[in-house]
């Protein structure tokens, strides 16, 4: 299509294995889970600020994205644990805590994908302002239905914010959205599996994916 895509879900398809390196972790004291009372961005990218998809978010984890496309993600607030020896972390910021997770072997950024890790059945609302482009129903990992949400983002039509793992989407292709406020759907649990910052945040809590 020619566009620049800010991300593609990395588990579309099974992951590589991880090649076996040392890593060090970085770690702070744990804080309770965020609680925003406003919508204030919880990262950037390409110019576009990303709005926490709920108000109350267990936590934010950043990762390597599969595909090379992927913007890196500039995250707000502070790091509580880095994993993967290429993150720099930017100049800290008023906001959350965030788990910059240990590298998958992908070659990408260190935080060009993020999980955000959210309460089950917690409502996700837009990140962007901007324009629905496409809602895809799809078989993650080829045995478990989930739905992929396209976004142009208003302040950048050139590019596409990707959201995975949303249940019970309502959109259409050409509906407008705005950050914070219209409602995407709601998070997505997939029983008996297991998320990469499963190791690092506990609760078996379900995430929603944004790049």
């Amino acid at each position: 299509t020619g566009a620049v895509i800010v991300g593609i879900v990395a588990s579309l398809i099974n992951p590589p294995a991880s090649p076996s390196v040392a890593i060090n972790l970085v770690r702070q004291p744990e804080p309770t889970a965020s609680r925003l009372d406003s919508p204030r961005p919880f990262a950037r990218s390409g110019g576009i600020a990303l709005t926490p998809p709920t108000k109350k978010v267990v936590k934010y984890t950043y990762h390597e994205s599969m595909f090379s496309p992927a913007l890196r993600l500039r995250p707000r607030g502070r790091p509580q644990l880095i994993g993967n020896s290429s993150f720099r972390a930017p100049k800290p910021r008023p906001g959350p805590r965030y788990i910059v997770l240990p590298s998958r072997g992908r070659g990408t950024g260190a935080a060009t994908a993020t999980d955000i890790v959210l309460r089950r059945n917690a409502p996700v609302t837009s990140p962007v302002d901007g324009t629905v482009v496409a809602v895809t129903d799809y078989q993650l990992y080829c045995a478990k239905p989930d739905t992929r949400i396209i976004l142009r983002p208003r302040k950048r039509p050139d590019l596409r914010v990707v959201i995975f793992h949303v249940d019970r989407v309502k959109l259409q292709r050409g509906d407008r959205v705005k950050a914070g406020d219209t409602r995407l759907g709601r998070v997505r649990f997939f029983p008996n599996s297991r998320a990469q910052y499963d190791s690092f945040v506990s609760g078996n809590h379900p995430h929603v994916h944004i790049e």
